[in-house]
């Protein structure tokens, strides 16, 4: 309980209802604009003063927010029972924002701390060094970072560590045929992860591979992809309901807005869309949004995770590497596509926040061996930088103002500056 206790001492005192009662960015604000919405008249419609503004869609007539829609129907439930409690969107909206970050944010990433303290088991290390293992998985790849505003990105993290933590059950039981049935959970929380936050595609759309190649028996190998499909079948059906109700396609306009994006433009040549993409790895992973300048202890974690490809590994942890590391170049290759993405307006990589804690989990490949001092104090450096900089941004991770240089920086610059946040209203701050 160390980690999950950890997690909320920390999260709650920043979260921002809390320290910036008015400072909700629009993304926020479309999601509980959405929210209140499905509460008050049982769909997604946005009142109509949000017509053209970003991240929206009109479709006849009526303003939608152009995410996936699931989150804000998952959400949907606690606003309904804060609401039958007396209090209002209109009057109580700081409460409501509160209520929902907390539910749908801060408890969601606890939990997943907690879970990754059972998947170091994995690895075989001591308890004291599962705890660390679960402190840096959290604290150290900017998944704390997230968890102090309302926002998919760091459920959907806590998600794909649930998943991946009931497939290493399952697989490491000693009868897994009386446990196989809890890989319908897999299917559901990896389908939850993606309807989320897609971005975890890369992710959890492989993990049947690593029950395809544990040792069981071919019949029940077979048995548990099939529960995983039928785990995936409701939320898969939840997804597509909402999004062909809302948009008339299973596909949110940010997705396809994505996809695009990705094609590049048809004026640019070949090697204008090599230089651009060039000029996107450098910020993805070194420059101002840099996933190794903000956590350099994932210089480590991949140290750990092809120590594991590389030498004698149950088949399906040496699985379960590979497609992280697939996943991880596969999501910073997309992300290195996206100008929109790395333009400041976030802390860090957004894109990358469900990838980095499982990432930084194959840490627990090098915590269980012996390292000589010097190795130790460089770990202990790389590790405290990595902390001190999600820490840093916790503050504000989706700041009103865009960060003007490094995010790290800027984040570093919100915990000293003597200026307040700027006041602004809900709907000046949408626009």
């Amino acid at each position: 309980m160390a980690t999950p206790i950890l997690v909320l001492l920390f999260a709650l005192p920043l979260l921002r209802p809390l320290i910036a009662p008015a400072g909700a960015t629009p993304t926020e604000r479309l999601l509980l604009e959405s929210v209140q919405s499905l509460v008050e008249g049982r769909n997604l419609a946005l009142d109509p003063v949000w017509e053209g503004e970003a991240g929206t869609v009109t479709i006849e007539g009526k303003t939608f927010a152009a995410r996936p829609p699931v989150f804000a129907v998952v959400l949907a439930g606690p606003a309904w029972i804060l609401e039958q409690y007396g209090y209002e969107f209109d009057r109580d909206e700081s409460k409501f924002s509160f209520f929902l970050t907390l539910v749908g944010v801060v408890i969601p990433t606890a939990v997943g701390a907690g879970v990754v303290y059972r998947m170091g088991r994995l690895f075989e290390l001591s308890r004291p060094m599962r705890s660390l293992l679960a402190v840096l998985c959290v604290m150290a790849s900017g998944w704390i970072s997230y968890s102090t505003v309302l926002n998919p990105h760091a459920p959907a993290a806590a998600c794909v560590m649930l998943s991946i933590a009931t497939i290493l059950y399952v697989c490491a039981a000693r009868r897994p045929g009386r446990v196989i049935w809890m890989l319908i959970l897999t299917g559901q929380l990896a389908s939850l992860a993606f309807a989320f936050d897609p971005w975890t595609a890369p992710i959890v759309v492989p993990l049947a591979l690593v029950i395809l190649v544990a040792r069981f028996s071919i019949t029940l190998r077979l048995v548990g992809v099939l529960m995983m499909t039928l785990g995936a079948m409701p939320v898969i059906w939840l997804h597509c309901a909402w999004s062909l109700s809302t948009f008339d396609s299973i596909f949110p306009p940010s997705s396809i807005a994505l996809l695009r994006e990705m094609t590049g433009s048809a004026d640019e040549t070949f090697w204008q869309r090599i230089g651009s993409l060039a000029r996107g790895l450098w910020v993805s992973l070194i420059g101002r949004h840099g996933i190794f300048t903000h956590f350099p202890l994932l210089i480590a974690a991949i140290v750990g995770l092809i120590v594991v490809l590389r030498r004698h590994w149950p088949m399906h942890a040496k699985m379960l590497a590979a497609v992280t590391f697939v996943a991880a170049i596969t999501i910073i290759m997309m992300s290195a596509t996206q100008p929109s993405r790395l333009d400041g307006s976030m802390f860090a990589l957004t894109s990358a926040v469900t990838l980095l804690p499982l990432m930084m989990f194959w840490l627990g490949a090098l915590l269980r061996r012996p390292f000589s001092a010097p190795v130790r104090v460089t770990l202990i450096a790389l590790g405290s930088m990595s902390v001190f900089i999600s820490f840093a941004g916790a503050r504000g991770p989706m700041p009103i103002t865009r960060y003007p240089s490094h995010t790290a920086l800027g984040a570093i610059e919100r915990w000293i500056e003597t200026d307040a946040e700027p006041a602004n209203s809900s709907m000046a701050a949408a626009r």
